[in-house]
């Protein structure tokens, strides 16, 4: 997801096959989901955002970066 996030191309057939099996194996609740995806990809996407702010507030001007 970090790949995709840079402009790379990813294998979104796979990601969204993944993500089934996720939803299957919890078939009632989303406790899989949840606990073993959800969580860290929200952790993830908190700190990969962390940093690219760091960098554009060190790199840009601050109306460059608010346009960000």
């Amino acid at each position: 997801i970090d790949q995709e996030r840079e402009g790379e191309q990813i294998d979104r057939a796979l990601l969204k096959n993944i993500l089934d099996i996720f939803v299957e194996i919890g078939m009632v609740s989303m406790d899989c989901y949840v606990a073993d995806f959800e969580d860290a990809m929200l952790c993830d996407t908190a700190a990969y955002y962390s940093r690219k702010a760091s960098n554009w507030i060190l790199e840009d001007s601050c109306p460059d970066y608010m346009l960000k």
